[in-house]
């Protein structure tokens, strides 16, 4: 389970977003990995390298030691800020345009469970969860191989964690 702990949430409350690598440093602490997945091996976790981790990205590769990269996941986290909502469905936009095997999940069931609007996108053995939180302004992108997540309600249960502990932890006017 996602935890987030007071003393993480002047990393999400800054206004300049300079410590956003925190809060990933937090959520690879905390998350539970292998009670959704069942996974029995360890994980060896740091930065992607897609991109440098700065004031509003973020990303945590959790490797599976001894594993091919269909047992690894994924975590990127894009904070745009809730002052730019258009800017935070245009970054929600891009995936779609760019993640192969993409589609947009409609506006019932399994998105409003993770957020405003959700994809999934699926190439191989690699399948992705992302979500828009857009009164937040915050775009997770989840993915996980095959071998670790062989059913995509287990990218849910993590994108619901996810949002879960932002919705606790960044409270809105209306308690969400």
């Amino acid at each position: 389970m996602l935890k987030f702990s007071p003393k993480d949430i002047k990393y999400i409350f800054v206004k300049t977003d300079s410590y956003i690598p925190e809060i990933i440093n937090f959520i690879q602490a905390e998350m539970d990995l292998k009670k959704i997945t069942k996974f029995d091996g360890k994980f060896e976790s740091g930065p992607l390298g897609d991109e440098a981790d700065t004031e509003s990205y973020s990303s945590q590769h959790f490797k599976a030691l001894g594993q091919s990269e269909v047992y690894d996941i994924a975590l990127r986290l894009w904070r745009i800020g809730p002052d730019e909502p258009q800017k935070t469905t245009e970054r929600f936009e891009e995936l779609l345009r760019t993640l192969p095997g993409v589609s947009e999940l409609p506006t019932t069931e399994l998105s409003t469970e993770v957020a405003d609007r959700s994809l999934i996108a699926i190439e191989g053995d690699i399948q992705g969860i992302a979500f828009m939180d857009n009164t937040r302004g915050i775009v997770v992108l989840i993915t996980c191989g095959k071998g670790q997540c062989s059913e995509l309600t287990h990218l849910v249960e993590m994108a619901q964690q996810v949002f879960q502990n932002i919705q606790a932890v960044m409270p809105t006017s209306e308690g969400q």
